[in-house]
């Protein structure tokens, strides 16, 4: 019995098992005859680290695919629904952003070292290749979620009259609470999973933890509504949106309270009453 002095799982295994499949097993090959009978002496090589080289490959050849099906279901979903052509655009770069920075998160885990001090990866080591090709979708599930969480708000304020800017601020304001308690959460149970012994569970948790993170704290606050504020007709285009009657917030009267004031009123006022309007005394007779 051969115990080789690598990691079954690391680069020098793969290395071999390349060569093991491309060298070794066409050069044992061979065909003979036997009393007028033609033989083939094939040599297949079987082990469970070639069993998932071969998987990572197909995995490699598909995953462009299923990404650009997913994206494009996702984004003409989106476009048709709101009947806009350009907002997918915008939450595309919502989207890709965070991705790509997550990923690049998790190569300074695993592969430059910057964190082995807290015992998560080791330097020199990358991630799990298949980890790379399935978790996209879902990062970019849980980044959808969130962006149009905002944006169905800002759509309905924008729809009730409110300015562009008001609405995204309303929207941002009244969303706030519940996506950082949803997402801190989440991020709770995903810091234990990457704090696992177990390398797979580390890289899993790393992704979906960096990828949560960015998109709660810096898509959502900051991406997100600067990109709905920026050439703001195309949020819309070609469909029609009333003409802006209403702002919100500019007097200081305007906030969360406001919001929370206007949305409890039961005096039976019309819903798209300005909170700043909503929340003035009224005269004293």
């Amino acid at each position: 019995m051969v115990y080789p002095m690598f990691q079954p799982t690391g680069a020098a295994a793969a290395d071999l098992s390349y060569y093991l499949s491309d060298v070794l097993e066409p050069a044992s090959s061979r065909e003979f005859v036997v009393k007028g009978r033609r033989y083939e002496f094939v040599v297949r090589h079987s082990s469970i680290v070639a069993a998932q080289l071969d998987l990572t490959n197909k995995m490699q050849a598909a995953a462009p695919w299923i990404c650009i099906c997913v994206a494009f279901v996702g984004f003409v979903s989106v476009g048709l629904t709101f009947h806009s052509a350009f907002l997918p655009c915008k939450l595309a770069l919502t989207v890709a952003m965070p991705l790509l920075a997550t990923y690049g998160v998790v190569i300074a885990f695993f592969q430059l070292g910057w964190f082995e001090f807290l015992g998560l990866g080791s330097h020199g080591s990358g991630p799990d290749p298949l980890i790379l090709y399935t978790t996209p979708c879902c990062l970019f599930g849980l980044a959808m979620d969130y962006d149009l969480f905002l944006f169905v708000r800002v759509y309905e304020y924008r729809k009730k009259g409110y300015d562009n800017r008001s609405a995204v601020a309303r929207a941002l304001v009244e969303t706030g609470p519940v996506i950082t308690t949803a997402g801190v959460l989440f991020a709770i149970s995903l810091v234990f999973l990457t704090l696992s012994k177990t390398p797979f569970m580390q890289y899993l948790g790393a992704i979906y933890l960096t990828g949560i993170c960015l998109d709660v704290f810096v898509v959502r606050t900051c991406l997100a509504p600067a990109f709905l504020c920026m050439a703001e007709t195309l949020n819309y285009w070609p469909g029609e949106m009333p003409i802006p009657r209403l702002t919100w917030g500019e007097d200081g009267a305007g906030g969360f309270a406001a919001a929370l004031l206007e949305a409890r009123s039961s005096d039976g006022s019309d819903a798209s009453t300005p909170a700043s309007a909503a929340s003035k005394p009224a005269d004293s007779k």
